[in-house]
């Protein structure tokens, strides 16, 4: 199949933009927090005006009222709901998104996917589609896992055009190396704090069960403490990278606005009402 296709690729080769969402992945765990590493990433492996999505439309484990999702009306290419309940960020915000991602935590990333697919569509755009696609995030002492289907269109220069992973299922595993010393210390704690009540004359019980419920309590908020790090939220991403994607969505959403407002031909200078009222809000929040 080629050059029959309309602006297609003179050989259209299946496995190729498979090779590349591999090879993007890989670069960009070397890349790491560098911005200027970041953004020459995503200058050679997206179009400009490419668009990443994260659907939780048929997230079985997510509360949906959690979060203000969807502040544009976009369709996921997977579910097809619309609006997408989830985020949408656009190529020039990847890189300080990616760079936000390392820096809250993230120590690696894999990806994965199942017999992808990959077809040709008549106007030479290349679609890869994997029905299982899980994303694994390593942090100290956490594992995030989102495991959904995943479709990404190619340019036919080979350029990611959109990317939509429509999440089904998000789970997090705590390493146990954490849990373990404080599970014991309780343990022990418990044990002595019985057997001071036990055994203990009237006089020495009392110091004694003191010592041990103050030891018991530290302990305790020990163990809560390692149950809640790092900060993630029920979307499986920390707060600042939520804060981010959701500050991408109401920027876009306003040069929606200015867009709309030119071509409709209304004053240009409302736009920047607009904007002004909005960063306000912002700085209040």
């Amino acid at each position: 199949m080629g050059k029959g296709l309309n602006n297609g690729p003179l050989n259209f080769v299946p496995g190729n933009c498979a090779k590349r969402l591999i090879q993007y992945h890989q670069l960009h765990l070397s890349a790491n927090a560098s911005i200027a590493s970041q953004r020459e990433l995503v200058s050679d492996f997206f179009a400009p005006s490419a668009k990443r999505r994260w659907c939780f439309s048929q997230c079985k484990n997510h509360p949906k009222q959690a979060a203000p999702f969807a502040q544009r009306a976009w369709q996921c290419q997977v579910c097809k709901h619309k609006p997408g309940c989830g985020y949408e960020v656009t190529a020039e915000t990847l890189p300080a998104l990616s760079k936000i991602g390392f820096e809250t935590g993230i120590l690696k990333e894999f990806f994965s996917f199942d017999m992808p697919s990959e077809h040709q569509t008549l106007s030479g755009e290349i679609v890869v589609h994997s029905y299982n696609a899980p994303v694994e995030a390593v942090y100290q002492n956490l594992r995030v896992v989102h495991d959904g289907q995943l479709c990404v269109v190619f340019t036919p220069d080979l350029k990611i055009s959109s990317w939509d992973f429509c999440i089904r299922n998000i789970e997090q595993f705590i390493s146990g190396n954490t849990l373990l010393p404080q599970v014991d210390k309780l343990r022990f704690l418990s044990c002595e704090y019985k057997h001071a009540a036990e055994n203990d004359s009237s006089y020495l019980q009392s110091s004694t069960l003191k010592r041990y419920s103050d030891a018991l309590a530290e302990e305790a908020y020990k163990f809560e403490s390692a149950l809640n790090l790092p900060q993630v939220t029920d979307v499986g991403f920390t707060r600042r990278y939520v804060r981010y994607m959701e500050m991408s969505e109401v920027v876009n959403l306003r040069w929606d606005l200015i867009d709309h407002n030119r071509a409709a031909g209304i004053n240009s200078r409302t736009s920047p009402a607009i904007l002004g009222s909005s960063s306000s809000e912002d700085g209040e929040a």
